[in-house]
């Protein structure tokens, strides 16, 4: 069945998966672009319908493979768009012609391993996605045991939190909780909460990151609440030379992670 009108009642309902209170509310969200989609067809994820359009899909080979792949996937549903109708389904012009429907998996604390030395990243009140994103993308480079979104104002599931990404939400585990939940799982699992603060003390570079560790990265204007870094066992600085006396959340997320990556890789 091809849908050529916008106003299809399924589409219409498709599009308000744009707001976090609707995926919130139905436990979906949706995903477009090709590296998003071969990441996602390579995890657990639950795919539950590709809406697509076969003009732009003919187009692309990449775009054409992974319609073929969904084909083949169970319990996957396909529906096919006429340009004018995908056009707005589509949250972003390059989509590949190709619109996911996922369900969100559990994302609890209780998901995550925590190995002997487990190395986390925690992003706590990040406001904008592309540096929520960013840090996954981060993240999956060095390899983290997972990543902790606390008291965040965006979520994993925007579409631009998964574009910046670029699709690695879907292979870096992650939960999403509070800080007093946070707090006690930390507590429980003996993990070390390591912040970063421009007015700490220790350069970044002088913390042992080989133990296993959680690093804190704050919000985009205030950074990491007085409140909470007084729960934190360890503050780092990422010293400066120019006028700025810190860097972006992500940029500084980044930094720590493939410090932490090069002393365990040193050492091993």
């Amino acid at each position: 069945m091809l849908i050529t009108s916008a106003q299809n009642p399924q589409l219409k309902f498709l599009r308000t998966l744009h707001q976090k209170r609707k995926r919130d509310e139905f436990q979906k969200f949706l995903v477009e672009g090709i590296d998003e989609h071969r990441r996602l067809l390579d995890s657990s994820f639950q795919i539950e319908a590709c809406w697509y359009c076969s003009e732009i899909v003919t187009e692309n080979t990449d775009s054409a493979s992974i319609l073929d792949s969904l084909r083949q996937r169970e319990g996957v549903d396909l529906v096919e768009l006429s340009t004018t109708a995908f056009s707005k389904l589509a949250y972003r012009e390059k989509s590949g012609g190709l619109v996911s429907v996922v369900s969100q998996p559990p994302s609890r604390l209780d998901t995550l391993k925590v190995p002997e030395n487990g190395l986390f990243l925690i992003a706590q009140g990040i406001e904008k996605p592309g540096n929520l994103g960013s840090m996954f993308r981060s993240g999956d480079a060095v390899g983290v045991d997972g990543i902790v979104v606390c008291d965040s104002v965006t979520d994993v599931f925007n579409p631009n939190t998964i574009r910046a990404s670029i699709g690695t939400i879907f292979s870096v585990p992650f939960a999403v909780t509070k800080l007093d939940s946070l707090l006690k799982w930390m507590q429980r699992h003996s993990i070390e909460l390591v912040g970063a603060s421009p007015a700490a003390i220790t350069p970044y570079a002088k913390y042992d990151f080989t133990k296993k560790c959680a690093i804190l990265i704050g919000g985009e204007h205030g950074g990491i609440p007085p409140a909470v870094l007084d729960n934190t066992d360890a503050q780092l600085s990422l010293p400066t030379k120019g006028q700025g006396n810190s860097i972006n959340a992500a940029m500084a997320a980044t930094v720590l992670v493939f410090e932490a990556r090069r002393q365990r890789d040193t050492t091993a």
